[in-house]
């Protein structure tokens, strides 16, 4: 597992503004770790775990470079292989795949290309033969 304990002069790579410099670390505060980045030329704070947000599932903020050459990417995402949800995967970090979520940083154990829905094209003859009817029986309603 990576240091989590960051230094004023550290390096710093955060997942949503890239690379950055540890200005100042305060202590008894929740937001302890001041983060100076170039692009855009803003500072961020961040606790003293990385996370940009307290609620965040996993931090934002590592020592090295997170590799997300072909992310940011919309996939779908799970927990549990049963239920898929369509997001935008920002990064995969060791194991899992992380989104932003209205803010938040949300850690995934699974993540596929999204699976598109087979869809059936059927003429009215078709249809009749099924139904054993004529084509002149049906009505399509929506």
């Amino acid at each position: 597992m990576e240091n989590r304990e960051f230094k004023v002069g550290d390096k710093v790579y955060c997942i949503l503004n890239g690379w950055g410099v540890v200005v100042q670390v305060t202590s008894g505060e929740r937001y302890t770790v001041n983060v100076s980045f170039e692009n855009p030329s803003r500072n961020f704070l961040y606790t003293p775990n990385g996370k940009f947000c307290d609620t965040d599932l996993i931090p934002s903020l590592y020592h090295q470079k997170m590799n997300i050459t072909e992310y940011p990417k919309m996939m779908e995402v799970s927990n549990n292989m049963f239920v898929w949800y369509k997001r935008e995967v920002m990064a995969k970090v060791n194991d899992g795949y992380m989104t932003n979520r209205f803010g938040v940083l949300i850690n995934w154990k699974f993540a596929r290309d999204i699976q598109e829905k087979e869809v059936k094209e059927l003429t009215l003859k078709e249809i009749a033969e099924k139904f054993g009817c004529s084509v002149e029986d049906i009505r399509i309603k929506k």
